[in-house]
């Protein structure tokens, strides 16, 4: 058996259960539209860094063709980043001198959010429960298999207070206004 794979008995049988990896199917998975307009609502959010014309959350977007990555954060941004790959994003959104609100997935064990977490300038909210994504066209809906964690950066010279609590899976608004 390789690493990825773990064997365990279900019923009296040994099964193979392979544990969830990230693939590009599953990266295009979009955010519901009720959370994203809060945030952009909220921070008059002018660009999707990360879009598709199909899904994107502001007027202005970047698609992969364009390369968010590769291309000025120069406004206000809305980020929903591939979940297989998000520490140049983080890292970008660091760089960036305007707000930048993501959505990711709550992997309080690694590295990228320990990285954003520990700036001054981020306040964040984790889930209380599970956002339903929007599947991509083709994709079979599932339930999600992870809370999410919502990451405000503020502009440079501008303090983020910190953990702000929880907030709704169902709206985005955060369960308590004190941040």
């Amino acid at each position: 058996l390789d690493c990825a794979t773990v064997l365990r008995f279900r019923r009296g049988r040994m099964t193979k259960h392979t544990p969830h990896k990230q693939t590009p199917a599953r990266d295009a998975w979009s955010t519901p539209p009720e959370i994203a307009k809060y945030w952009v609502d909220r921070y008059f959010l002018q660009l999707d860094v990360c879009a598709s014309a199909e899904n994107r959350k502001c007027g202005d977007f970047y698609s992969a063709e364009d390369d968010g990555l590769a291309q000025p954060w120069d406004r206000r941004a809305w980020c929903n980043p591939p979940y297989s790959a998000i520490t140049p994003w983080v890292r970008k959104a660091l760089e960036s001198k305007f707000h930048t609100v993501f959505l990711l997935p709550a992997r309080t064990d690694s590295k990228w959010f320990h990285e954003i977490t520990s700036s001054d300038r981020v306040s964040w909210y984790l889930s209380r429960g599970r956002i339903r994504f929007v599947p991509a066209e083709g994709v079979k809906a599932s339930s999600p298999n992870h809370g999410n964690v919502i990451i405000v950066v503020s502009p440079a010279g501008v303090r983020g207070r910190g953990y702000c609590g929880g907030f709704d899976p169902r709206t985005g608004k955060p369960l308590d206004e004190r941040c």
